[in-house]
């Protein structure tokens, strides 16, 4: 069994960090537990503040400790066979509402 280690490059001060402002009774250990979520509520967003880091990444830095990680980095993992549960999540700007698009937690 091959094991992978991910990590967050934050020397970046243009990065994007996502917040939630609804958790819509998702907690946040349950995606880092390992256990098959069931019932994922498609209206969970996280928001960022464009004057704070404008940089999207592969992998987002946010306030839940989620891998919130792009299409691209999604697609690598998959093509290396990782058994991983992805949920789509909505990621906007939180004064322009602009969305980015394809981010998966």
């Amino acid at each position: 069994m091959g094991f992978y280690k991910l990590l967050m490059d934050s020397s970046s001060e243009n990065d994007i960090v996502c917040h939630y402002e609804n958790d819509y009774g998702i907690q946040q250990y349950d995606l880092k537990m390992g256990k098959k979520i069931d019932g994922w509520n498609d209206n969970f967003e996280f928001y960022y503040d464009v004057t704070e880091g404008e940089q999207a990444t592969d992998y987002l830095a946010n306030d839940m400790g989620w891998l919130v990680v792009s299409d691209r980095l999604k697609t690598m993992m998959e093509e290396l066979n990782i058994k991983a549960e992805f949920f789509s999540v909505s990621i906007r700007e939180k004064t322009t509402n602009t969305k980015l698009n394809d981010y998966y937690v």
